[in-house]
């Protein structure tokens, strides 16, 4: 269960050339940059572990001269970062009409922005993107955010001159101080290792970094080239070059792919480059870790690193990795992650899949962990899952308890002991003194029950495989280490029930696996040391006990996955359909600058729930929908499920509280969802908080399997147009928001009521809408069917078509047309 190794002896080369250039007083500069300091957040937004490295010396940094002219797109670009990230603007809707600028520009989505938030403003036909901003202009967008530039001692003499880069700094660190609760715009400490002026393998407006690949749209940073500065950023974008911090920088822990005599081959941020060693020739090294000083593309110093361990992976986080046997080390702020696999490669720590052995971790003179570089591609075999409290409410366990079917055995350190079956132990930090972790094992192919947890109807769960305890500070982590295809045995219950039959657990064992397969890749947890969480968060685990069936159900599709065109695809499943399922474009649409519906994968798209012929071909009409959604006589898959068909009525008051409970932060997370009515009858993404007092709601748009796909709500403060399932469901549901007052149950076709905990059951509905004498909307009838998004295999549908005769196969190619059902792995 534990091993390791010890890769490579130990060797410390340590190589002063020369000394390091003294840095400069000052640079030139035609970029926009500022000694104005900027709130420093070292949040870690790159591939690397961690955040930013302290100066290397204390030799005071070189401030960049401001002789930059702040041109009106510059201005643009830069306020639109400070208050949206990059992702909103460039999917915003383009609503300028500008002669001078176009959406080829690089400036025209920022233009837009501005344009549209009136923080900035063109003429009848231009907006002059290159012109210099005036003062006068500067003063005019600073009221507009209500920042009072006489404050800020911001010279206003002649206010049609160009603004300098200073006051416009002084100006722009203030905005950027009132939006810092948003969490985006912040200062960086990089090093430029590569621009597209001396590697081709760049796109236009794209670095290399030592932390990873950045873009800088509208600025000039090829003159920074091996140099560290100190930069503004949102996301992965350059706003401002602040200052230069070192001229002579240290790369540190990159990959030297080669270093023959005066030549050295150095792999950074994404990108390899030749760099000429000032010295003479050196013995050939390949595939080593080291420190670089550079000076205008010439090394004058390296420092080799050349101890490595190795072992298997037990937890791998942005801090620390725990190795089976060897135990924690500490990664360094500046640790790198590199791959071998298929060439070199800038990784990140998700890469680092847990469990299996396939890394060399690369430790320096302290003790610490410098970078990693994976060698081995992983083939799935055993899976590593999170285990969650009662309810699945956390991951760290304010107390463990265990025992086991037969005797088992438990190691902590080097101590070994061997317990009873039935003989209840209590885990305490007794068991830590002296590791990181505990591990537990039955004997004779028993199981592991945890005491400590309440499952499904209120059993303790029991475990294949191995159980781990590690002690962290938040409380103790559970994994179960276990072979695949023996999660699915308990996977397989608890997301469908074996009661529908052994085709039916046979297609959600497929659909398992698929699933596992793609989220093992993923490697999502492994900072806690697993693979996927045995919570709804990845596929519920253990809710319900394995059983015949499900065993029978996971070894008679041994192996067996979901693909298409040769690839795992993650199949989508949800509970109930209304005889129709949905499109996945149409209900999780990725957007471009068009608007949606997007693309859905041929095995994602809407398609009826029953077998014949019929006009229900497609229900994007309103009338024909609501024929179908009333029709009784829909033989539907899910016919027989109580979520087939459902109803609930809601008066005016709690609809309307419901949206404006919701509305403002829906808005805030995906602004182009929610739009607002203009003076010119267009929709346009307009900040909202509430739509006040509700007047009206209907239906704009449905998909082709009768979901709606778009909202209109009328209020006393707008009109407003609703997009995606999600946001529908959210804010109109029978959730209630008015005090006093108590959620809505749901009536099911079999008149059983239902409470449901967040959102609609489904998109799939119709409206019956009744006003008072004078015109007031009163109160809303929904009628609708199914439960779920709707995208993919309905797992009640599932079991309609086992009643039908059909077998496992025929059933996955009907939900997901086009896939191929083989071996995985």
């Amino acid at each position: 269960m534990k091993y390791s190794k010890i890769l490579g002896a130990t060797l410390l080369i340590i190589i002063m050339l020369c000394a390091c250039t003294k840095t400069k007083d000052t640079v030139e500069d035609n970029t926009i940059s500022n000694s104005t300091q900027v709130e420093n957040n070292t949040d870690n937004d790159s591939v690397t572990p961690k955040g930013d490295n302290e100066d290397d010396n204390n030799e005071p940094p070189i401030i960049i001269k401001s002789d930059m002219i702040v041109t009106r797109a510059v201005a643009a670009k830069m306020i639109s970062l400070a208050n949206f990230d990059k992702r909103t603007i460039e999917i915003s809707d383009r609503e300028i009409e500008f002669e001078d600028t176009t959406p080829e520009n690089w400036f025209d989505k920022y233009i837009n922005m501005v344009v549209i938030n009136k923080w900035m403003l063109g003429g009848s036909k231009t907006f002059n993107p290159l012109r210099p901003l005036t003062i006068n202009e500067l003063q005019t967008i600073s009221e507009r955010f209500g920042i009072n530039l006489d404050r800020l001692h911001v010279e206003m003499t002649n206010k049609d001159e160009a603004v300098s880069y200073e006051d416009f700094m002084t100006f722009f660190e203030v905005l950027c101080d009132k939006n810092k609760d948003e969490g985006g715009i912040r200062t960086k400490k990089l090093t430029v290792f590569a621009t597209p002026a001396n590697s081709a393998s760049l796109n236009s407006w794209q670095m290399a970094t030592n932390y990873g690949m950045y873009t800088f749209e509208g600025l000039t940073l090829d003159r920074y080239l091996d140099k560290e500065i100190e930069v503004i950023i949102r996301d992965r974008e350059i706003v401002a070059v602040k200052r230069v911090i070192n001229e002579t920088p240290k790369l540190t822990n990159a990959y030297i792919e080669k270093i023959d005599g005066n030549i050295a081959t150095v792999f950074m941020g994404g990108i390899s480059r030749e760099l000429t060693i000032n010295h003479d020739k050196y013995k050939q090294k390949n595939d080593v870790i080291g420190d670089i000083i550079i000076d205008k593309g010439h090394i004058t110093g390296i420092l080799l690193k050349e101890q490595k361990v190795a072992g298997k992976v037990m937890l791998m986080s942005s801090e620390k990795v725990d190795l089976d046997e060897l135990g924690t080390y500490s990664l360094t702020d500046d640790a790198k992650i590199y791959s071998t696999v298929s060439g070199i490669r800038w990784k990140s720590i998700n890469n680092i899949i847990v469990g299996y052995d396939s890394t060399d971790f690369v430790v320096d003179d302290n003790g610490l962990v410098c970078a990693a570089i994976i060698r081995d591609k992983v083939d799935i075999k055993d899976i590593r899952v999170l285990i969650s409290t009662d309810k699945f409410k956390s991951k760290y366990h304010k107390n463990v308890s265990i025992t086991a079917t037969t005797d088992y055995i438990i190691e902590y350190g080097d101590n070994k002991k061997q317990s009873k079956a039935g003989e209840i132990i209590n885990i305490n930090d007794n068991y830590f003194e002296s590791n990181d972790r505990i591990y537990v094992k039955a004997l004779d192919n028993g199981k592991i029950t945890i005491n400590s947890i309440k499952r499904g109807n209120d059993f303790n769960p029991s475990y294949r495989g191995v159980i781990e305890v590690a002690k962290e500070k938040e409380g103790y982590l559970i994994v179960n280490e276990v072979p695949v295809e023996e999660y699915l045995y308990a996977v397989v219950p608890s997301e469908m029930p074996t009661s529908y039959g052994i085709e039916a657990s046979k297609t959600q064992a497929v659909c398992a696996r698929s699933y596992a397969y793609t989220q093992f890749y993923s490697n999502s947890y492994c900072k806690y040391g697993a693979h996927v969480i045995d919570s709804v968060s990845s596929q519920v685990y253990n809710n319900a006990s394995e059983n015949e069936t499900s065993i029978k159900a996971v070894n008679e599709t041994s192996k067996m996955g979901l693909t298409f065109n040769g690839n795992v695809v993650s199949a989508n499943f949800f509970s109930t359909s209304c005889g129709f399922t949905a499109s996945s474009g149409e209900v999780w649409p990725h957007y471009s600058n068009t608007e949606f519906p997007t693309t859905s994968p041929k095995y994602l798209r809407a398609k009826p729930q029953f077998d014949g012929e019929t006009k229900y071909d497609n229900l994007e009409d309103e009338e024909l929908f609501r024929e179908f959604i009333l029709d009784d006589k829909v033989d539907g898959y899910d016919k027989k499920f109580a979520y087939y068909r459902w109803s609930v009525e809601l008066t005016k008051e709690h609809i309307e509280a419901c949206i404006n409970s919701t509305i403002g932060n829906q808005y805030k997370k995906q602004p182009k969802l929610i739009k607002t009515l203009d003076e010119n009858k267009i929709f346009r993404s307009r900040p909202i908080d509430s739509i006040g007092t509700l007047k009206d709601i209907g239906i704009y748009k449905r998909g082709k399997g009768g979901n709606i796909t778009e909202m209109i709500i009328e209020g006393s403060e707008g009109i407003v147009k609703v997009a995606t399932e999600y946001n529908i469901r959210l804010l109109v549901s029978p959730v209630s928001y008015i005090e006093g007052k108590e959620t809505v149950p749901v009536i099911l076709q079999n008149k059983s009521e239902k409470i449901v905990e967040k959102l609609m059951p489904s998109a799939f509905y119709i409206m019956d809408k009744e006003y008072d004498k004078d015109g007031n909307l009163v109160k809303v009838i929904f009628r609708g069917g199914g439960y779920g998004h709707g995208v993919g295999m309905s797992q009640n549908g599932v079991k309609g078509m086992v009643d039908k005769g059909h077998d496992f196969k025929k059933i996955l190619n009907h939900y997901y047309e086009g896939t191929q059902v083989k071996e995985i792995y």
